[in-house]
């Protein structure tokens, strides 16, 4: 067997996807997708063949055949699902074509009737499709049918009328499309190409014409498309036995593969030969053609053989640029007999396959990543610590167990530097071949990175087993700065010798300064802190000291501690100081971040109230924005420090990384940011990490009271208050925002008309409830906020009545008033009798 294989150079840019991967497991009813729509309440419906799967970015709801129900779906094998203009969902399946009642959540059923030429075409559906003018097209093997929504009849268009056509293959496609002239064109098996003026009903056809090299190549028409600059998309296949695989074959170069395309405005052909090196692959079965919001169109294959079935055309380089599924890849797509493609709303790439669904969030952050084992997440090889940049895109990365690598960025190559010790600290590159690094000896060395030379120095020799390193930067070309747990220490560089460094404790002879961490502030000054430091002789109160050193007269300044300080630094373990560009002093502890500002002796601190979703801050770095760049244990934040808006990024963002380590964090001399833990390394250009900016959507699912209930899932249509007896008056309300992207972190805020004036923040919770509510009218609104404080364009509401008893009643308020006036009249006549004199049952 000879197995044909395009080995491409993809010279043009390739867009990074990520996916995430639905099954089964997920609550998928069918890892066998079909088709892919949404509606426009933003729910993804997903045609399997067991069912439709009904998704919110939360969890799957599944419509199936009920044998017992006649208004469910008419058939379990779904070919095709559309959402159309009016918000209508329809579903085609091997038995029947079927429309979605959203107010009863059942099934309206459109059958073929061999007698009823107004009927549907054919039970087999395979494509729905709707013109610009807003006509619903239905395809099946001999023809379209275009729906008369007012008589709910179907007429038909049938170019040679066949009788008892049998199709073997289930996953034939006879797709529809339209021409900005309004024409429908449309394929019926083994019969070529078809287009209709839907005005006149006239049909034109085109077929293969072996005399004519310019005539459809084939009549066997998997697939057609028609761009936006009315290219027509033609998928073709010449072999006479459809159900062999391509792969098994001995394909030559400059065969004719499948892919033909037809300017209709210029009238030009092209043909797409199997010719890898031109980036031109072979073409199966094209299940599907789409092109997203960006304008490029993408191809999906049925045949797991493919390691190309998913690819897309680059239209600069006349090229096909693939993206092939990757079993040890977490971010790769599920499969490689892909079904069906879909862009939703929201910019998310759907990719239908045989092993489940995939989505792509093409505006998350465009993270790249690097791990030298990606076979293993944990494995010890991609266990990365300090991160430092030696040259253009060369990159020392520390590992603590094992000796450091240097990764080439640009070929994605990385070797093994044996000569440096593993340490948990960023290595300091001295601008020229050689690179100082604290060994987890408690040795300072200096590595040639060419040569791999190596010198080593020690602190102090006499007691080299009690002493620890803990810190270090690169003050000058001449001096290096340390810290240890006995002294502050000077590295002179020219002179290759350790000087102590005296420091003068707050506290006197009580207690001396011995700091651990250390951040140089140009020009001429360091920050230094100690950790579990004393604040307040009297009180005994510890915490991190801060302190700023001038280098040159050798003076320590210490901040005020007063309440401010010990509230926000009393507490905690300090693991980094940044200085950013405006000089300001970020402190990075177990328990949150903390910014200093020098001038005005101001203390921020900043925590989960703030936003963070996690506290134990490893480091920060800034961007060339000026925006301030958190690591934290399990997640990276970005703070605005001029709003102190904080945006939290993780897995979902492609960060790879299962947990950040400390110092493992650069800002590159490009701009990009790396973070590296367990796991391997991310790196990413602030600016390719773009904000949400289209609002979330919001309604509301449920309302319950009691025996009412009412379904709202997928409808936003406006309804008369609904009357709640007064015995009925708890009330439970559920509401979603659907969203693919940051669901988890989807917030959302009520308000009860007639209960509440302000609005209640629900946080992520999906539900409220309300009980004891008195009679009258009341509105519910709710309203989504997503992971960038954007809120929905309006919220969903909806109005229901409560009830008086029936005590309080109108009917009721009359019978006492009738009953009370009775009372009255009978009391004013017995006063009456009693004033004359008159004994009660006289007759007189």
């Amino acid at each position: 067997m000879v197995i044909p294989v395009a080995v491409i150079a993809q010279t043009s840019e390739k867009e990074v996807l990520h996916f995430k991967n639905y099954t089964i497991e997920d609550g998928l009813s069918d890892n066998r997708i079909r088709d892919i729509t949404q509606d426009q309440q933003g729910y993804i419906w997903v045609a399997t063949r067991s069912g439709v799967s009904l998704f919110d970015g939360y969890s799957f709801e599944i419509f199936r055949n009920d044998p017992d129900d006649k208004n469910s779906l008419s058939d379990n094998n779904v070919n095709a699902v559309f959402a159309d203009l009016d918000n209508t969902v329809w579903i085609a399946t091997v038995s029947g074509l079927n429309r979605y009642d959203r107010g009863s959540n059942t099934f309206t059923h459109f059958f073929h009737k061999a007698h009823d030429e107004k009927s549907i075409l054919s039970n087999d559906i395979k494509e729905i499709y709707q013109s610009k003018n807003g006509s619903l097209w239905f395809s099946s093997a001999q023809g379209i049918s275009r729906y008369n929504k007012d008589s709910q009849t179907f007429e038909h268009f049938i170019p040679s009328p066949t009788e008892n056509i049998k199709i073997t293959n289930d996953f034939l496609n006879f797709p529809i499309a339209e021409s900005e002239d309004g024409k429908i064109w449309f394929v019926t098996y083994r019969d070529g190409l078809h287009n209709l003026n839907p005005e006149t009903g006239e049909l034109t056809s085109m077929r293969h014409d072996p005399k004519d090299p310019q005539s459809l190549p084939s009549n066997n028409i998997f697939n057609l498309f028609i761009d936006r600059d009315q290219v027509l998309w033609v998928a073709y296949d010449r072999r006479i036995n459809l159900d062999q695989s391509l792969p098994n074959l001995d394909v030559p170069i400059g065969s004719n593969s499948g892919l033909w395309k037809k300017d209709l405005k210029s009238g030009t052909i092209t043909h797409y030969s199997y010719h890898p090196e031109k980036g031109h692959p072979l073409w199966e079965q094209v299940s599907d053609i789409k092109q997203t919001e960006d304008g490029k169109i993408w191809f999906t294959i049925l045949d797991m053989y493919f390691a190309d079935s998913f690819r897309f055309y680059d239209h600069r380089n006349d090229q096909f640029l693939t993206y092939t599924y990757k079993a040890n890849d977490p971010n790769s797509h599920a499969w490689n007999y892909c079904t069906s493609i879909f862009e939703d709303q929201f910019n998310n790439l759907w990719l239908g396959t045989s092993r489940g669904l995939s989505r792509a969030d093409r505006k998350r952050a465009k993270m790249g990543g690097f791990s030298p084992n990606p076979s293993d997440a944990n494995a010890f090889e991609n266990l990365f610590y300090g991160i430092e940049e030696i040259g253009e895109n060369i990159f020392l990365v520390s590992r603590e167990s094992q000796s450091p690598i240097i990764w080439n960025r640009i070929t994605d190559e990385w070797k093994v530097v044996p000569n440096i010790s593993p340490t948990s600290r960023s290595a300091i590159y001295d601008g020229k071949r050689s690179v100082w690094n604290l060994s987890i000896q408690n040795e300072l060395e200096l590595i040639d990175v060419t040569f791999l030379k190596k010198e080593s120095f020690i602190p102090d020799k006499t007691r080299v087993e009690n002493v620890a390193l803990f810190d270090f930067v690169r003050f000058s070309d001449d001096a290096l700065y340390l810290t240890s747990n006995r002294n502050f220490l000077r590295f002179d560089i020219p002179k290759r010798q350790f000087e102590e460094v005296s420091l003068i404790s707050p506290f006197g002879s009580i207690e001396t300064f011995v700091p651990d961490l250390l951040t140089v502030e140009k020009p001429g000054t360091i920050w230094l802190s100690g950790s579990n430091a004393l604040l307040d002789s009297i009180t005994g109160e510890r915490g991190i000291l801060l302190a700023q050193y001038v280098v040159g007269s050798g003076e320590i300044f210490f901040p005020e501690i007063n309440d401010a300080y010990v509230s926000a630094l009393a507490t905690g373990t300090a693991n980094h100081l940044f200085i950013d560009s405006n000089g300001e002093l970020w402190i990075s502890k177990t328990n949150g971040l903390v910014r200093f500002d020098p001038d005005s002796r101001n203390f921020t601190v900043y925590n989960q109230k703030n936003g963070l979703r996690y506290i134990n801050v490893l480091g920060v770095i800034e961007d060339e924005y000026g925006m301030i760049w958190l690591s934290t244990e399990y997640g990276i934040s970005r703070l605005n420090p001029k709003t102190d808006k904080v945006r939290n990024f993780g897995k979902t963002d492609g960060l790879r990384p299962s947990r950040l380590n400390p110092n493992s964090f650069l800002n590159c001399n490009n701009g990009e940011l790396l973070f590296g833990g367990v796991g391997g390394l991310s790196f990413f250009h602030p600016k390719d990490l773009l904000e949400q900016e289209k609002p979330p959507l919001i309604h509301i699912v449920k309302f319950l009271a009691g025996k009412t209930r009412i379904e709202l899932s997928t409808t936003n249509e406006v309804m008369l208050p609904v009357d709640i007896p007064w015995a009925s008056n708890a009330i439970d309300i559920e509401y979603v925002s659907v969203n693919f992207r940051y669901a988890e972190e989807t917030n959302y805020a009520y308000r009860l008309e007639g209960y509440q004036e302000d609005w209640v923040n629900n946080g992520s919770r999906r539900f409220v409830q309300f009980s004891n509510l008195a009679p009258g009218t009341y509105t519910f609104h709710v309203k989504a906020i997503n992971i960038d404080g954007i809120s929905s364009l309006q919220p969903s509401t909806f109005s229901f009545r409560i009830l008086p008893p029936w005590w309080r009643t109108w009917w009721a308020v009359t019978l006492y008033a009738l009953i009370f006036l009775a009372a009255l009249v009978a009391n004013l006549v017995g006063l009456y009798f009693i004033w004359a004199g008159i004994p009660f049952g006289s007759k007189d």
